[in-house]
């Protein structure tokens, strides 16, 4: 009797243990609604007839709601019912473990939140927790005071940033991302996915992190102009990026890489520059070399890459349609770059000091500097030298396969992507959300061999 008891309370706290980690993190969904100037003393958005007028009134309720509860990890969850949102009446603090703010109509594109009025953040975050924000089917426009978009710290723990479906257009002065951490890298990320950027006009950086990943997919930034593109190493997968101009030393920046950065299957096309020194891609000292792969630059009007001690490969791209006459590529000091199956036209110039450079399968390139350097064209090494030649260092370059078969194909986006996910449905005015914890503790796998183990030693 006595096993039997024991059995049973050891089973029954596996059990427990196991509803737990298969609950999802409870939410709390509210509505907003800018159309309406609803009365209330605190709770709001548990339906139409009752929705938040603000973002901040719905945060407050939620900050409340919170307080009253078991668990303070509650999910925020905001539905925005279609209409014009003022900046100013929105922007806000938040310092939860996660929000999601998106359309209250089925993946409506019928919010719009105007910046004019703003003379602050919109979104300022301050973290000591995990968090996440996500952002989605929200357009932003004419955010033009000197205020970041987003101002998001987080103290000590990993955070994830997601703006999908979004469209950023006409802002200017300081908009844009500004996410820093003391975290590693490789535990925060922002990613924006099918998010669109048109006339954005800044002297700053677009992305502007600290210890965070970033991650371009599936987007489109048109007609602008900035100081550069991220200061920190983006991957971007199925981007365009035209009519862009930039105005610092290096459009995209590669430094330090601790985690592996890939460009692939995008198009750059009218990249231009007002700087004869400055560069479309920057690598510097990068422990991991970026991977730039099948991508097409066209219409370029800036030095195409600089590297200092750096390494990076470039495989399968086509390159056309530049000034013949730019030192196309720069290479300084112990880097290691390889350029394998490159379709270039006209003939690329390259300045090569104290560095490795190796083409594969390519004739289009000719040597305008080069001194203390190793140049390889296919398996023919040739040294360029003042002094002694340097050692051979081609060991260490990032040498991808020479088979275009064993390179990643580009997929098909329309069946590859994720949709949207499916917020709620489009309600009559007095349809209602749930207003509290949504908590679903399903039974797994686990669960069921447990019940069975226990019932064959029962029988036994």
């Amino acid at each position: 009797m006595l096993k039997r008891n024991i059995i049973v309370l050891f089973v029954w706290i596996l059990l427990v243990s196991v509803i737990k980690a298969s609950s999802p993190v409870p939410s709390l969904e509210l509505i907003v609604n800018s159309n309406t100037n609803n009365a209330y003393t605190l709770q709001c958005g548990d339906s139409l007839g009752n929705s938040c007028n603000n973002i901040p009134d719905a945060i407050n309720y939620y900050v409340d709601y919170i307080s009253n509860q078991q668990y303070s990890n509650y999910t925020l969850v905001l539905k925005l019912v279609d209409g014009i949102y003022e900046g100013s009446l929105n922007n806000f603090e938040y310092s939860g473990n996660g929000i999601e703010i998106s359309t209250f109509s089925n993946s409506s594109s019928n919010v719009t939140i105007l910046g004019d009025d703003l003379d602050d953040d919109f979104i300022e975050g301050f973290f000591i927790e995990k968090c996440t924000l996500t952002v989605s089917n929200i357009t932003f426009s004419n955010f033009n005071e000197k205020f970041f978009f987003l101002l998001f710290n987080d103290e000590k723990s990993s955070s994830s940033i997601t703006f999908k479906y979004c469209e950023f257009k006409y802002c200017s002065n300081s908009f844009g991302f500004n996410a820093n951490s003391p975290s590693p890298k490789g535990s925060n990320s922002i990613t924006f996915y099918k998010t669109t950027f048109t006339n954005i006009n800044i002297d700053l950086s677009l992305i502007d992190t600290s210890n965070f990943q970033v991650f371009i997919n599936n987007s489109r930034i048109s007609d602008s102009s900035m100081g550069l593109l991220s200061f920190e190493s983006p991957s971007m997968d199925k981007c365009s990026i035209s009519g862009v101009s930039f105005n610092t030393i290096c459009f995209i920046s590669f430094r330090g890489n601790t985690n592996k950065v890939v460009i692939e299957n995008s198009v750059f096309d009218k990249i231009n520059s007002p700087g004869t020194s400055n560069n479309f891609l920057c690598i510097y000292e990068n422990e991991i070399p970026p991977i730039i792969n099948k991508n097409i630059f066209t219409n370029f009007n800036a030095k195409f890459l600089y590297s200092l001690q750096g390494n990076a490969s470039f495989s399968y791209n086509k390159i056309t349609n530049f000034d013949p006459l730019i030192s196309f590529i720069d290479i300084h000091f112990n880097s290691g770059i390889y350029f394998s199956s490159n379709e270039i036209n006209p003939k690329i110039n390259f300045d090569c000091f104290d560095s490795t450079v190796k083409f594969s399968n390519m004739t289009n390139f000719n040597k305008q500097q080069c001194i203390d350097c190793i140049v390889y064209n296919n398996n023919d090494k040739q040294t360029c030298s003042t002094t002694p030649s340097p050692t051979n260092s081609s060991d260490s370059l990032p040498e991808p396969t020479n088979s275009s078969d064993s390179l990643p194909e580009p997929t098909n986006s329309s069946d590859s992507l994720p949709t949207p996910t499916n917020s709620s449905t489009t309600t009559t005015n007095e349809s209602t959300h749930p207003n509290g914890a949504i908590e679903n503790n399903s039974i797994s796998y686990p669960l069921i061999a447990i019940i069975l183990i226990v019932i064959a030693i029962l029988n036994s």
